[in-house]
């Protein structure tokens, strides 16, 4: 049995990779007893995009499937690592463990911060997505505006795009959302 301040979290990216040192990331900001995984779904899903309504079909199966198996070996949360959370609510339905999409959250904390906010993501597809999914969760008109950076998702890792250049497109992008 666990001691009551134990915890064990999944992070769980639907798509692609892991992103770059997201384990010590996390885990190093973690409190003492919890214990984080961050885990990938590729060897489910090997297609390392989600730009595309199908594609973003497809990887719910693996999520809901993955939730399941976490809660059945004792994780006591499950974080869908992802802005357009794939399966957050499938998973929900069919789980006892809280399961946390990273678009949800975000949108939540934000619109306690403020009246409005913006969100900033990877190009223009997932802006149309994102809209849709702030709209089911109450919070589209929240929302000052989305902009995007337009590089694809899959080309965000540092091996492919320079961290240099993603934060130059980020920080261009949030000084026109502040305009706005």
């Amino acid at each position: 049995m666990k001691a009551r301040d134990e915890m064990r979290i999944l992070v769980l990216a639907p798509f692609g990779a892991i992103e770059p040192n997201a384990q010590a990331n996390l885990a190093s900001r973690a409190r003492p007893g919890t214990e984080v995984t961050v885990e990938c779904l590729k060897d489910v899903f090997p297609l390392p995009y989600n730009t595309y309504q199908y594609n973003l079909t497809k990887v719910i199966d693996g999520t809901v499937e993955r939730a399941i198996r976490a809660e059945a070996e004792g994780y006591d949360a499950l974080v869908i690592s992802c802005m357009l959370d794939p399966g957050l609510i499938q998973a929900r339905g069919v789980v006892d463990i809280p399961v946390v999409g990273t678009l949800e959250a975000t949108a939540h904390v934000a619109s306690m911060m403020g009246n409005r906010f913006a969100l900033i993501n990877a190009d223009a597809t997932v802006c149309a997505q994102m809209e849709r999914l702030l709209a089911f969760y109450g919070l589209r008109d929240k929302v000052a505006c989305l902009r995007h950076i337009d590089i694809v998702s899959c080309e965000l890792y540092p091996d492919r795009t320079p961290t240099e250049e993603v934060f130059r497109r980020v920080r261009e992008q949030a000084l026109k959302a502040i305009h706005e």
